[in-house]
């Protein structure tokens, strides 16, 4: 009577066995058909002059050469074209004057524009603000925190590593 218990226990052991063998057979084949579909994307890609970028902060991201070079040229000219627009605050602060509707559009549009930027550009961005040396401590400080903060909210990690540095 012992045996029956014993060999039942063996039996369902068994079931198990065979259900997580046939699961995990069933995974691995799925996992090959996609590593097979990447590479051929990949492969595409390659053709299609689409390169993968290791230098982003948030891991790979597929760019082509030429538009990665024009989005580092775009966020330099939003880096010039911001601390220009600041320059002109701090001038208008130092004469009392307030800013006027007009201003405050341009504010926002450039509050907007170095929103759009990704972390790699938002980089390169608080890179050429920290070279403005005719800038005030304040300004600067706070430019390079909204633009800390504006990555944070895409790329924490990229923020958090950008916020050490500083």
């Amino acid at each position: 009577m012992t045996r029956l218990p014993v060999k039942i226990s063996i039996a369902i052991s068994l079931l198990i066995l065979a259900a997580a063998a046939v699961l995990g057979w069933s995974d691995q084949q799925r996992l090959t058909a996609v590593r097979a579909g990447h590479a051929k994307l990949v492969a595409e890609a390659a053709l299609l002059g689409i390169t993968l970028d290791p230098a982003a902060a948030d891991g790979p991201v597929r760019s082509t050469k030429r538009g990665r070079a024009d989005r580092e040229a775009e966020a330099r000219a939003a880096a010039v074209e911001i601390i220009a627009f600041a320059r002109e605050m701090e001038e208008m602060q130092q004469k009392g004057g307030t800013p006027d509707e007009a201003t405050q559009k341009r504010s926002l549009d450039f509050m907007e524009r170095m929103m759009s930027l990704d972390a790699a550009h938002l980089k390169i961005l608080i890179a050429e603000l920290r070279g403005a040396k005719d800038l005030k401590d304040e300004t600067l400080q706070e430019l390079i925190g909204f633009s800390i903060m504006t990555l944070a909210n895409d790329h924490p990690q990229a923020a958090i590593a950008l916020f050490t540095e500083s």
